[in-house]
């Protein structure tokens, strides 16, 4: 079987490698982090899902990007107990098309017709200005949800 295409690793909080539960006190911030990536030149999206143990509702965080494939967020438990913590990453077509057109611009490359194509079938109709606004606007939820299986 082969692994999953994109790899959440060195989750943080943890102590002796998850073997007890990381603590904090009531009203304290803790920093969730985990190093993420996958193969290929996509970007990546991502959320920490937290919640009191058993709780039927999560809260999320947006995952920030620290740099060499390094995500992270701040949550802020309200509650004493055990909280669960659930981390979920996909690729963000957005940004991704975005940054493969950037680069292509920025390499000189005159012929872009197959990537505004790709562009115009993300986005819809409109100019790349207009696509770069609407993807700054998108919240996780709709950058997960676009991706087609």
């Amino acid at each position: 079987m082969a692994p999953p295409r994109i790899q959440i690793q060195s989750v943080q909080p943890q102590v002796d490698c998850g073997r007890f539960p990381a603590k904090a006190c009531l009203g304290d911030t803790v920093q969730v982090g985990a190093t993420i990536f996958r193969d290929g030149y996509d970007k990546i999206c991502g959320i920490v899902r937290f919640r009191p143990a058993g709780a039927r509702r999560w809260s999320e965080a947006a995952l920030e990007a620290k740099g060499n494939d390094r995500y992270e967020a701040t949550i802020r438990p309200d509650a004493l107990g055990l909280w669960e913590l659930r981390i979920q990453a996909w690729v963000d077509p957005y940004a991704s098309w975005l940054d493969e057109h950037d680069r292509k611009v920025a390499a000189g490359q005159a012929d872009l017709s197959g990537e505004l194509s790709e562009g115009r079938e993300l986005f819809g109709k409109g100019t790349v200005g207009e696509w770069r606004a609407a993807a700054a606007g998108l919240s996780d939820s709709e950058r997960h949800h676009a991706v087609k299986s």
